[in-house]
């Protein structure tokens, strides 16, 4: 385990349930050790919390249109205008370098910009987005 993986288990905490959209890879890190997620690949959390679990949890009973997703198919099918929050998982790990990636199964990150500011954009108080790449 390098000092990424150390830090990025640390910082990806329930603070995220308050993030309006987040998109990326790491999908590992979000689940706990014992849990498998739609690929099969296992979870590296030893804190007993599933955050994709207590994303969606979270907006439950709310007055608010959530949504999970986890390929770039889905990606493409979410209408910014009628969602509110948005949790995408594509990778179990980093997602690939725009060379590395296979064609139209991973989202760019122009793919996960794009969607993240059309739903963002819906707020008259305007919005921050932080983008890495």
């Amino acid at each position: 385990m390098s000092m990424n993986d150390v830090l990025g288990i640390l910082f990806i905490n329930e603070s995220l349930i308050y993030s309006q959209v987040i998109l990326g890879g790491g999908r590992k890190k979000f689940l706990r050790f014992d849990t498998s997620d739609s690929e099969s690949n296992m979870g590296e959390r030893r804190d007993q919390k599933n955050l994709v679990e207590m994303w969606k949890a979270s907006k439950n009973g709310t007055n608010v249109n959530a949504t999970y997703i986890e390929t770039v198919g889905e990606l493409q099918l979410v209408d910014a205008e009628k969602t509110d929050y948005l949790l995408g998982l594509f990778a179990p790990d980093h997602l690939a370098y725009f060379h590395d990636q296979a064609g139209d199964q991973d989202p760019t990150l122009t793919d996960m910009t794009e969607k993240a500011i059309q739903i963002l954009s819906k707020n008259p108080n305007g919005f921050f987005l932080f983008v890495e790449g």
